[in-house]
């Protein structure tokens, strides 16, 4: 994140959210002069993350975290990236009824880079130095690794900070081997595993201990074993190599 302008306390705020499951909360600042957080959630809706985690409860932790910041925008993506804010904003608290009637495409591909370029062209305001970011994504992308790169540097520069929660990070061996997660982590300020509420929690209880700039995230989950690591994914190679991440489905 750019070291320059105002900074709301975003370790604090992340924290407090967390453990709250994404209620609204008072959200700290570290000076009076400085604005309160803003909070964009870029949520991966591919049929591999489908795999791991069902639309019910990638909706209700989207619906909670939405309700961290006053100023909250909500992304889903697989393919392409569609802006489903109002959708959350509903007075009536049915986002899937309003994402069905938005139409909003499922169980596609994984092209992360391709929906962090959309985002930078068509919703460049959406994140800022206020600008907390919550990725939800298995990292399994199979799109162009420099529109990926480019995507996250500039991610990483305009926003305050970024958070990654990944259904895979979840199993006591996890390691980001998959090429989109490889190159994504270095910008990540916290990589937690996620496959439903209580590892929100989980998360919440490492920022509280250790803060964001201290030992936290899917390494230091107490349910991991030290010295494991995952095999690659089926079809999965390192480095500059495709991920097929189980076919067109990742």
């Amino acid at each position: 994140p750019s070291p320059s302008g105002p900074r709301v306390d975003a370790r604090r705020a992340l924290r407090d959210s967390l453990a709250t499951g994404g209620a609204p909360v008072e959200l700290p600042a570290t000076a009076p002069t400085e604005s309160e957080l803003r909070c964009c959630l870029l949520v991966d809706v591919s049929g591999s993350v489908l795999d791991t985690v069902d639309r019910a409860t990638l909706l209700s932790v989207a619906d909670a975290l939405s309700g961290a910041a006053r100023d909250s925008r909500v992304f889903l993506f697989d393919t392409e990236l569609a802006d489903v804010t109002d959708a959350f904003d509903r007075a009536d608290g049915d986002p899937a009824a309003a994402l069905r009637a938005a139409s909003v495409e499922w169980g596609g591909g994984t092209l992360i880079g391709d929906a962090l370029a959309t985002l930078r062209r068509e919703h460049p305001h959406a994140v800022d130095r206020r600008t907390v970011v919550v990725v939800v994504s298995d990292g399994l992308d199979v799109g162009d690794p420099d529109l990926l790169d480019d995507g996250i540097t500039w991610l990483a520069d305009r926003a305050s900070a970024v958070v990654w929660l990944n259904p895979l990070a979840v199993s006591p061996s996890f390691e980001p081997r998959s090429r989109g997660m490889a190159a994504c982590e270095p910008y990540v300020d916290a990589l937690f595993g996620f496959a439903g509420p209580a590892d929100l929690s989980a998360a919440a209880r490492q920022l509280e201990r250790r803060g964001l700039d201290g030992a936290v995230g899917y390494r230091h989950d107490p349910r991991r074993r030290p010295g494991d690591a995952d095999p690659p994914h089926s079809g999965e190679m390192t480095g500059g190599s495709t991920d097929t991440g189980g076919g067109g489905s990742a």
